[in-house]
């Protein structure tokens, strides 16, 4: 009776063929989950939200609102029910797909008398009649009205406002959107990037040499079937943490990084190019040697990453003086960011050791993570966790549930304060607790955190720019910003490194341009409580 047994245009079904099938199920007793809305615009919040929802049952029915009844403005809804109706038949999640003509979906549940009905998270302490006249629908039959975690907060409203503007372009409307917020006044922005030119910063995390071949145009083999390139220009630059510490020392911070180096040349060129610029250096001598990772170009597109390392490799004694280190270089810090590449030397085991010596010297802590690993969640009390999802779920274990659980799970595990988690092409998001509280809501990760939507922002961040972001919301947080302000910085940081290859710093002045580029159209940024707006 899924999705599989109806083809996307069967799935939109008159009232007669719905009450027959909600009976087939009830006497096969198969599970029927119920959403409705307007979907006039089906963004990434939606897909997520009836996601969640067709796991919770069997059959998944999705109701739309007729156009007479769309109360969402002027010249709404954009797109007619029939329309509507048939952009969500065609996703594998959706089963069946109704359009009530009637006001509201109360009649509606009466009648197809749904095991669960669905409801953005924000419904959970609504008091509008409409909305409890449905509820009550529901489980005076015996079914049960469930919240979806309330992943992110993406507006169809918001979205077509901002298309309203025609004089901008999408990445003009993305900037304008995130610094539209009343904490990123550029005044606001403004004083931070000029405290982060006096920080002092740590960095702790794996260092390695990134070179890079240029090559002319690639051609086949005559003998066989291989890529034959020719380099005709060849560069090797700090990689890792040092090439985050020459980012950080050109926009004019203190820096020191504590890392592991080979005795080798590669080692070598790394510490003579990072004290060139400033930073200090404290290594522990690697039993392997210094990593190495090769890019192989020709023109814009990248054939070939090979990396040549084995691993970070040290022993108890190494361990216990790399901790050491970071204790010592923390006093007087006003930011430590511990960051694992995946590498090897960031295990659980040397998290503990750096733990105490990070979070008792620098004022603010952050840790990062740009693998599916969790070492740096073994941190205490860091100010920062940042993550991709991908990753953020498979260090939590949160697999299924909302992305709220798994952040909610990271802040608790850690007892932490905020977390900024990567979206990929979608953006990003960051969870910060909500101040305030009643003393019986403490533990509710859905009171606890307040999610707020960061805009994809140009083109997508490549993955060295990720530890790039992580390093500039450091610095923002050490010069006293919020950590909203802080994700803003780092989203923009990002962005212009992804245009360029390690070694390449960015600069204050470029952030400034880029950030002076998003004055424009006005258009508000989620900021709420986590909850899916229709």
């Amino acid at each position: 009776m899924g999705s599989g047994a109806l083809p996307p245009h069967h799935k939109v079904i008159t009232r007669e063929r719905l009450l027959s099938l909600r009976e087939r199920a009830r006497s096969e007793g198969v599970r029927v989950v119920h959403c409705h809305g307007c979907f006039d615009l089906v963004h990434p919040g939606h897909v997520r939200h009836l996601r969640q929802a067709r796991s919770l049952g069997d059959v998944l029915l999705v109701s739309v609102s007729a156009d007479a009844h769309v109360r969402k403005g002027a010249h709404r809804p954009l797109i007619p029910h029939e329309l509507r109706a048939e952009n969500l038949a065609a996703l594998d999640c959706v089963d069946w797909v109704y359009v009530e003509h009637r006001a509201t979906a109360a009649e509606l549940l009466d009648e197809v008398r749904p095991d669960v009905y669905v409801k953005g998270q924000e419904y959970e302490r609504n008091a509008d009649p409409r909305f409890l006249a449905e509820r009550d629908a529901v489980e005076r039959h015996g079914g049960r009205v469930v919240f979806t975690s309330g992943d992110i907060v993406f507006s169809s409203t918001a979205l077509i406002q901002s298309l309203a503007d025609t004089d901008a372009n999408p990445h003009q409307r993305a900037w304008s959107a995130l610094f539209a917020h009343d904490e990123l006044a550029p005044l606001e922005v403004e004083g931070v990037l000029d405290r982060m030119r006096t920080s002092r910063v740590l960095i702790v995390g794996e260092a390695w040499v990134a070179s890079e071949a240029r090559c002319d145009h690639p051609s086949m083999d005559d003998d066989c079937p291989a890529m034959v390139v020719r380099p005709v220009e060849e560069r090797s630059a700090p990689g890792g943490a040092a090439s985050l510490a020459l980012h950080a020392a050109a926009a004019g911070a203190e820096v020191t990084l504590v890392t592991a180096l080979g005795d080798d040349a590669p080692g070598g060129l790394i510490r003579e190019r990072l004290e060139g610029a400033g930073v200090r250096v404290e290594s522990a001598r690697a039993t392997t040697p210094t990593p190495e990772r090769r890019t192989i170009r020709a023109g814009a597109r990248t054939l070939l990453r090979e990396d040549r390392t084995r691993g970070v490799v040290l022993d108890a004694r190494q361990l216990d003086a790399l901790a050491e280190s970071c204790g010592r270089c923390a006093v007087g810090a006003d930011a430590a960011l511990v960051i694992d590449a995946g590498m090897g030397l960031m295990t659980h085991g040397l998290v503990e050791r750096l733990r105490a010596p990070a979070r008792d010297g620098a004022r603010l802590l952050v840790g990062a993570s740009l693998v599916g690993r969790g070492p740096v969640l073994r941190l205490r009390r860091p100010d920062l966790i940042v993550m991709r999802e991908a990753h953020l779920r498979a260090a939590t274990g949160i697999e299924q549930d909302g992305l709220p659980v798994a952040a909610w799970r990271a802040v608790s595990q850690t007892r932490g304060r905020a977390c900024w988690v990567g979206l990929g092409e979608e953006g990003s998001v960051m969870f910060t607790e909500r101040v305030g509280l009643a003393e019986d809501d403490a533990d509710e990760f859905r009171s606890r955190l307040i999610g707020t939507h960061i805009p994809p922002i140009g083109a997508r961040a490549e993955a060295g720019a990720r530890g790039v972001g992580a390093l500039f919301a450091t610095l923002a947080l050490g010069a006293d910003s919020t950590p909203l302000v802080a994700a803003a910085i780092g989203s923009a940081a990002a962005i212009v490194g992804s245009h360029r290859g390690e070694g390449v710093p960015v600069t204050l002045g470029e952030l400034r341009r880029v950030i002076e580029g998003a004055r424009g159209a006005h258009v508000a940024i989620s900021h709420q409580p986590l909850g899916l707006a229709s």
